[in-house]
């Protein structure tokens, strides 16, 4: 066992000497005596000329080369104080933890960094520190070699380093080492500490600890934490266990019982740290956050921590998984809540804003548009004026502005309201434009009828008025669409049509012109020009 503790410690000096000799020797000192060139008097030129060109031309290259290794040397200056920076603080947050493991990885890091940038004080202030604790956690663990060969070790790098500091730096230089001097003779002098606890009381206090690490009221954050520093010192007890009699078997099973109840301690911490901040963020997009961006930028915080809480879930203990759950349904409720405010105000700057409505001469209000949609009766008279149109166009407006509306509504309830709104506009849509159709046809109706009372008017016993009837054909038939006509409908128009047309055709016609081809070209020409009525002029 003891060749096991001088590994780790032996390691280190070796390292350490390597970092030291670097200290020592570093490449490229400033004010170190350059080669000697051969060459000396014998190669001089016998032309004085020649000599004073020669010089000038080294002269020349050597401001060159010169300024080249000033622009090297700078860039490389600069690379390495950001190795250096970068390298001081993965030493600075391992150390945060306090942990053994992540002290020894910390003087890697601050090795690095002394590497890079010597006359950084800083790191050697972290240096001399973390190999102090380093030497303070394996006394108390009973490895009194090891510790002292540390302090051994870091008091002549302290030395050595005043090589390559300032002066103003070297007395605090001195003063650290004196003091890690001080510190080995006091160790020396004392006696490795004993365990001071027996195997049995360190099962007895683990029991406890386990029961602790299984309940789920009445922990705290403190009490968690206590208990860990508790689970710590026995650790630190077993190690003192493993030279003495005890069996050593024993002493692996507690370790690995001690080293479970620190991991689900670790495991609670992790999680309670995770449930306040989830707590503070909710209250937060609630209370604090003034606008529905700020609010959903909190959500959106809870709802990364509520991710790393479900990854612990089957780390924790039953009783534990019931607050992941609780946390989950609160940010559910929390985002669903943000919808329903965010959805409220989008459905109520688009009910209070004014719009220009196809079919009104003013902006209106949709409440104020649906208002005069639900109320609205066409005339009595059907005519092509219109009404029906306007009323479709803008039903149909009102539609396409709430579904635009739908899209960006986020809450169920108020998209359940919308939809409502949709449905009922889509049924007055189709009823007015099946009104339209009608008043088309009640329309047609009027006018063959007066086609067919004219028809009557210019017939007499004593002969026909062809004239009178073609006008009558032309004027009250011609504009008339037979598609858009029901059956029934363009039936009687066929045979009113019909009925006229027979009387232009007359065996002694005095006429000029035949009437019933003028008669047919007309009706043509009106088709062609688009004189016929269409749906949408009612």
């Amino acid at each position: 066992m003891k060749y096991k503790r001088l590994i780790l410690p032996l390691i280190v000096v070796g390292l350490g000497g390597i970092l030291l000799g670097s200290f020592f020797f570093p490449p490229g000192k400033p004010g170190a005596e350059p080669p000697s060139r051969g060459g000396g008097s014998s190669g001089a030129s016998p032309s004085g000329a020649s000599t004073h060109s020669q010089s000038a031309t080294q002269v020349d290259q050597k401001e060159k080369q010169g300024n080249s290794t000033k622009a090297t040397t700078k860039n490389a200056g600069s690379t390495a104080s950001c190795f250096a920076v970068q390298a001081l603080q993965h030493a600075r947050n391992l150390i945060k933890s306090d942990s053994y493991d992540n002290y020894v990885k910390a003087t890697y890091f601050l090795t690095c960094a002394l590497t890079h940038e010597p006359h950084n004080m800083e790191a050697v202030r972290q240096y001399h520190r973390v190999v102090k604790k380093i030497a303070e956690l394996e006394r108390k663990r009973g490895n009194l070699e090891s510790a002292l060969s540390r302090l051994e070790m870091l008091k002549e790098f302290l030395h050595r380093h005043t090589a390559y500091s300032s002066p103003g730096d070297i007395e605090e230089l001195l003063r650290l080492a004196n003091e890690i001097d001080g510190l080995i003779q006091k160790w020396s002098e004392q006696t490795p500490p004993s365990p001071g606890i027996s195997l049995s009381e360190i099962e007895q206090k683990l029991q406890a600890l386990e029961q602790f690490a299984e309940r789920d009221s009445g922990v705290t954050s403190q009490g968690i934490q206590e208990r860990i520093q508790e689970v710590l010192e026995l650790e630190d007890a077993l190690s003192l266990l493993e030279d003495s009699a005890v069996s050593s078997i024993k002493v692996r099973i507690a370790r690995t019982r001690v080293r479970k109840v620190l991991e689900n301690l670790r495991v609670q911490e992790r999680f309670m740290a995770l449930e306040k901040s989830f707590n503070e963020l909710l209250n937060a997009s609630d209370h604090r956050a003034k606008t529905p961006t700020a609010a959903a930028y909190y959500l959106q915080l809870c709802e990364g921590i509520v991710r790393e809480m479900l990854a612990l879930r089957n780390r924790l203990p039953d009783s534990w998984a019931v607050r992941v759950d609780g946390a989950l349904e609160k940010l559910e409720k929390a985002a669903a809540d943000l919808k329903k405010k965010r959805s409220q105000k989008i459905w109520q700057d688009f009910r209070s804003q004014k719009h220009n409505w196809k079919g009104y001469l003013f902006p209106r209000s949709f409440d104020d548009a649906l208002k005069r949609i639900q109320q609205w009766t066409p005339p009595k008279e059907a005519k092509p004026d219109g009404s029906c149109q306007r009323q479709i166009e803008t039903i149909q407006e009102l539609i396409r502005a709430l579904g635009e509306v739908a899209t960006k509504v986020e809450d169920p309830d108020i998209a359940k309201e919308i939809h409502s709104y949709l449905k009922e506009l889509s049924e007055k849509l189709r009823t007015v434009i099946e009104l339209q159709r009608i008043r088309y046809s009640q329309w047609a109706l009027q006018e063959i009828k007066t086609a067919y009372e004219e028809y009557k008017k210019a017939t007499g016993t004593f002969g026909d008025d062809e004239k009178a009837i073609a006008a009558a054909m032309v004027d009250h038939l011609g504009h008339i669409d037979v598609n858009l006509l029901p059956y029934e409908t363009s039936r009687i128009l066929n045979e009113v049509f019909n009925t006229c047309f027979e009387e232009l055709d007359l065996e002694n016609d005095t006429q000029e012109v035949d009437s019933k081809l003028e008669v047919t070209t007309e009706l043509a020409r009106k088709r062609n020009e688009g004189e016929i009525k269409k749906l949408s002029d009612f």
